[in-house]
C-alpha cells in the first residue's frame, strides 16, 4: 500500500531542520546549497577546503535563523571545541534542553537580533539578498528564541500531538512501532550505526542525544515555529519537522554497519558518541583562517520558484530531497557537478519507488546537461552525483 500524501507530510513536517543524508564533500568552496536543512555541508567543507562562499536557499526562515545560531557557535570563542560539539548537538537536534544550554541560546539570540536589526552584514553572514520583509522576520525570529521559555512538558505534548495526528491509536504502542520501522527500514537502508534504543526513544520523546546530567529542562524554542510574526505570542508555537528519520545522519554515517540482536551494543549512548567524535575531528579541522574565509549568502525563500541562480559564482551545487522539483526549471552558469539528495532515509517511501526517483532526477539533470557519476561515485545511497557532460 503506497503512503498518502497527507501521512507522509504528517511524517516529514513542513520545516527542514536537519538533513536526510550525511555532510558531503562538495568538491569546491563556490557553493549552492538548496533545501540542505541544516549547516552539514558548510561545515565539512569549510574544514576541508579552508574557505567557502556558500549560497543557501530553504522554505523557511526559521531554517535560516537555525543555522545562524548554529554557525555563532561555532565561530564562538566562549567555548572549546569539545564543548561547542555537543552543544551544537543539543541545540540542533534535541526537543528539550539543559538549563545553560538554554541560557545560551537565549543570550546567542538576543545578539544576532540585535545584528540583525542593525542591517548591516556581519561576517561569516550577508543577508543582503533577503528582502526587507524577510529580515525583520528573522529579526522576530531571533526575538522570539531569546524571550519566550517552553517548558519540557509543553513542547513534549506538542511532539506527541504530532505523533498521535500521524499513528493514531497506534501511537500508544510508539516502541513497537519504531523498532518495527528501524529494523525493516532503516536498518535495511544502510542506517545500523544508529543505535535501535536511541531511534526508537527519540519516536517517543523527541530527545535524540542523551547527553550528560542534568536531565533537559526547558524546551528547544528553536525548534517550534509560529505562524504569527508578533514574538510576543508564544501561544501559537508548534513543532513541524521530521518525527520518521530523525536528526541521526547529518553528521556521519556508516552506510556499511550490519545489524544483529547478538551484537548489538549494551552502551545505549554509543552513536551520540561518535557523532561528537566526528563533530569534534571537523570542527577542529576548521582553523581561524578558515573562519575568517567561511562566507554565508541567505537568498530569499522565493528564489526557490524563481530558480535563477545563472548570475552566481558557484561551481557545486547540493539539492536536498524535497527541493529536487527545482531541477526541472533551474538555471546554471558555471556549475561543474550537482548532488542531488535521495530519498533512501525517508522511511515512509517504499523502497520500489526510490528506482522511479533516481530515474527522474537523472532524466531532469541529463536535461541540464549534466551525466551521473561513475558506480563508484555513487556508492553512497543518500544523494547522487552528476557531472557537466
Amino acid at each position: 500500500m503506497e503512503v498518502k500524501k497527507e501521512d507522509l507530510d504528517l511524517g516529514l513536517g513542513g520545516v527542514t531542520w536537519w538533513g536526510f543524508s550525511p555532510w558531503k564533500d562538495l568538491r569546491s568552496d563556490k557553493l549552492l546549497i538548496i533545501g540542505g536543512g541544516d549547516i552539514r555541508h558548510i561545515l565539512y567543507n569549510t574544514s576541508i577546503h579552508k574557505k567557502v562562499t556558500a549560497y543557501i536557499v530553504e522554505q523557511k526562515l526559521e531554517v535560516y535563523a537555525k543555522q545562524m545560531l548554529l554557525i555563532y557557535l561555532v565561530l564562538s570563542e566562549e567555548f572549546d571545541v569539545k564543548e561547542k560539539a555537543p552543544l551544537l548537538l543539543e541545540v540542533f537536534a534535541n526537543i528539550t534542553l539543559r538549563e545553560l544550554s538554554a541560557s545560551w541560546v537565549r543570550s546567542a539570540a538576543k545578539k544576532l537580533s540585535r545584528k540583525v536589526a542593525s542591517r548591516e552584514n556581519f561576517p561569516p553572514f550577508d543577508l543582503s539578498k533577503l528582502k526587507e520583509k524577510e529580515i525583520d522576520d528573522l529579526e522576530t525570529i531571533f526575538k522570539r528564541w531569546s524571550q519566550k521559555r517552553v517548558s519540557a512538558t509543553e513542547i513534549g505534548s506538542l511532539w506527541k500531538d504530532r505523533g498521535v495526528r500521524l499513528l493514531g491509536p497506534r501511537f500508544e504502542s510508539i516502541e513497537g512501532v519504531a523498532e518495527g520501522e528501524y529494523l525493516n527500514c532503516l536498518v535495511e537502508r544502510g542506517g545500523a550505526e544508529i543505535q535501535r534504543e536511541q531511534y526508537t526513544s527519540w519516536r517517543k520523546t523527541g530527545l535524540a542525544y542523551s547527553l550528560s546530567d542534568p536531565d533537559p529542562e526547558e524546551g528547544n524554542i528553536t525548534l517550534l515555529n509560529s505562524a504569527d510574526t508578533n514574538p510576543d505570542h508564544s501561544e501559537d508555537l508548534f513543532y513541524s519537522g521530521d518525527i520518521i528519520t530523525g536528526p541521526f545522519i547529518s553528521f556521519g554515517l556508516n552506510y556499511k554497519t550490519t545489524f544483529s540482536i547478538q551484537d548489538e551494543s549494551k552502551d545505549p549512548d554509543l552513536f551520540t558518541h561518535l557523532t561528537i567524535e566526528r563533530l569534534t575531528r571537523t570542527l577542529t579541522e576548521i582553523t581561524d583562517d578558515a573562519k575568517k574565509n567561511m562566507k554565508i549568502i541567505f537568498l530569499s525563500p522565493s528564489a526557490a520558484s524563481k530558480a535563477d541562480f545563472s548570475s552566481l559564482d558557484v561551481e557545486s551545487v547540493w539539492v536536498g530531497v524535497s527541493m529536487t522539483h527545482i531541477l526541472k526549471s533551474i538555471l546554471l552558469t558555471d556549475v561543474k557537478i550537482i548532488f542531488a539528495e535521495t530519498p533512501q532515509f525517508l522511511l515512509q517511501i517504499q523502497d520500489r519507488l526510490l528506482p522511479s526517483f533516481r530515474d527522474k532526477v537523472v532524466d531532469m539533470c541529463e536535461q541540464l546537461g549534466f551525466v551521473i557519476g561513475t558506480e563508484e561515485e555513487q556508492s553512497n545511497p543518500a544523494h547522487l552525483l552528476f557531472q557537466k557532460s
